[in-house]
């Protein structure tokens, strides 16, 4: 166990963090369901989608992964090891990726055709039971693959911190782990201009925990650092 996570004992749940997590689940939810995401597919279509207000869901995807990336530190305190912390998150999420993922294909299966963009293709299932983007599957199998749900990406996000935030904890600890985060933040964000030739991949096509929508997620690890001094 990193010498941080002895001098620091295990921290309860914090109520008012549950609300905040509360209020971005349902900005995210009343951006989805009345917004123009799902226009196509719902009855009521995009009767609702010209308030103003409905278009800032991503602010609620922010918030959750600020949330997220403060409170993971929470449950690295509580596990001995890299091992651990893995069993556990992935206790917490497959489960409930499964069902959701084995309900969509089937309501594919079901509608077929009448859901614009979306294909009932089995190995689609992948990336989502997997957490890993599909990116990176089409790459590795050279086959095309896409999430069940475009809603997924933000699941592969956040796997990919704790893949990346779980050695640098139990390696470095606490306070070291979270300054190699800020140093894998910034060397992230300058090359693009220190190797302008370096492949860029748009942060849509492959989100990550460190560029776009996803790097809310660092911001809020980052936050624990002034937190803890």
């Amino acid at each position: 166990m990193s010498d941080a996570a002895a001098m620091h004992p295990a921290r309860t749940r914090i109520a008012h963090i549950d609300g905040l997590r509360g209020v971005a689940i349902l900005i995210v939810l009343v951006s989805h369901y009345f917004g123009s995401t799902y226009r196509d597919v719902l009855p009521y279509g995009g009767r609702y989608a010209h308030l103003t207000f409905l278009d800032h869901g991503i602010a609620g995807v922010a918030l959750f992964f600020i949330i997220s990336g403060f409170v993971i530190f929470m449950t690295l305190e509580k596990c001995k090891g890299i091992a651990e912390f893995i069993g556990k998150r992935w206790l917490r999420l497959f489960p409930a990726m499964a069902l959701s993922s084995a309900l969509i294909w089937l309501a594919f299966m079901v509608l077929r055709s009448d859901v614009p963009g979306y294909t009932d293709a089995p190995h689609n299932i992948l990336p989502g039971v997997t957490f890993i983007h599909p990116a990176f599957w089409h790459a590795a199998l050279h086959r095309e693959f896409q999430s069940l749900d475009g809603v997924f990406w933000s699941l592969y996000v956040e796997v990919a911190f704790y893949v990346v935030v779980a050695p640098l904890y139990y390696w470095l600890g606490q306070a070291r782990a979270i300054a190699a985060l800020m140093l894998v933040w910034a060397g992230v964000m300058v090359a693009p201009y220190l190797l302008p030739r370096l492949p860029h991949r748009r942060s849509a096509d492959w989100p990550s925990p460190f560029t776009g929508r996803g790097s809310s997620i660092f911001h809020g690890s980052s936050a624990v650092r002034s937190s803890i001094v």
